[in-house]
């Protein structure tokens, strides 16, 4: 299978925001700060574990996925379509209140699975 350009850039920048989402920990401080001063639900940390390793999972998948079955495609495609806050309304109350001053952790782990997931849904749009 012959990559377009398209493709290989994407691809390198999903292997580039891969790395970044895996490499550091999970941004407990910035979480447990936002949860304590905005009174969020304690399920914030398995709701943004889950919803990022879900995200970090198809980015594993790196030039691999050009080789999935078009069921494949589209479930991936239906579970990357929306963004956490569209997953979990209930915290889109504390959307504004994460600020790189205050939770820089937390602010840098949604920017990178986000550009991550947007680099994905992009390959994924070349696919049938």
């Amino acid at each position: 299978m012959k990559l377009s350009e398209d493709q290989i850039k994407h691809l390198a920048t999903i292997k580039y925001f891969y790395d970044q989402v895996c490499q550091g920990p999970f941004p407990y401080d910035d979480v447990l700060r936002i949860v304590k001063l905005n009174k969020a639900p304690d399920d914030l940390f398995s709701s943004l574990g889950y919803y990022w390793s879900n995200i970090a999972g198809y980015g594993s998948w790196g030039n691999r996925m050009l080789r999935w079955s078009p069921l494949k495609v589209q479930e991936a495609r239906t579970c990357l379509r929306r963004d956490f806050f569209d997953f979990h309304p209930e915290y889109r109350s504390i959307r504004h209140k994460m600020k790189k001053v205050a939770t820089p952790d937390l602010c840098a782990q949604f920017e990178m699975s986000e550009r991550l997931r947007v680099e994905l849904l992009a390959v994924l749009a070349t696919l049938s």
